[in-house]
């Protein structure tokens, strides 16, 4: 049977989609866990998991865009990227200062 959407951009859209939010998701707790920190989340990182999902909605026009298909695929990179930025530069001064708590580690 023919689909809407090939199966090999279903499945970049899981990766970059699911993965994505999963590893920034994790990355910001274990952040916060490890450095004594409250578990709470900063408008950084919100705009960081919308950068997430804007960039799969960005690979998918591709589907549906075929004649601007390498600007979406460029267009969706890029805001992966700024969600992993975003995430560098809230964490790596928690990542590099001592713990919250006073505690070892």
């Amino acid at each position: 049977t023919a689909s809407l959407i090939p199966f090999s951009i279903v499945l970049h859209l899981i990766a970059i989609g699911c993965l994505g939010s999963l590893c920034l998701g994790m990355m910001a707790r274990v952040s916060l866990g490890h450095t004594g920190r409250p578990l709470t989340i900063t408008p950084l990182t919100t705009l960081a998991f919308v950068f997430i999902q804007l960039s799969v909605f960005a690979r998918l026009s591709g589907a549906f865009w075929p004649a601007h298909y390498g600007q979406t695929i460029a267009v969706s990179g890029v805001m992966w990227i700024m969600a992993f930025l975003l995430y560098g530069i809230t964490y790596t001064p928690i990542l590099f200062s001592p713990r919250a708590d006073g505690r070892q580690g």
